[in-house]
């Protein structure tokens, strides 16, 4: 009980358990390759989306997420194009959800891109 109350108001651990579901679904996704796991490959994919619409949620937790592009997409993202990422005076609140949404958004269409590169299939 003592790790969940950490892991409620620490978003760096926040960041380490969903970066640990977003490559167990992952491996789960590439090991479904072919016409014949379409359907339960999909299925995978919703819970993927899922878990990258859950960063607009939390974030603090897209804050901390923000650096580990190699752990879950392979390669680094740069986000700074992101509305609302260099505020002007906006607030680091707005920052954050803009960030945040950025990587949901960059998660969500990796899934997509690796489909249609045959990558993990």
């Amino acid at each position: 009980m003592q790790l969940e109350a950490e892991v409620r108001v620490n978003p760096e651990l926040r960041a380490d358990r969903f970066v640990q579901q977003w490559q167990g679904l992952r491996a789960q996704r590439d090991k479904l390759g072919g016409w014949q796991n379409e359907d339960a490959r999909k299925k995978v994919e919703i819970s993927m989306t899922k878990l990258a619409g859950s960063i607009e949620k939390d974030p603090q937790m897209g804050r901390a997420l923000a650096t580990r592009g190699n752990q879950l997409i392979g390669r680094q993202w740069s986000l700074e194009w992101s509305v609302g990422s260099r505020d002007g005076g906006i607030g680091r609140e707005l920052t954050d959800r803009a960030l945040a949404r950025g990587i949901s958004q960059e998660l969500s269409h990796s899934l997509g891109r690796g489909r249609g590169l045959g990558i993990g299939m």
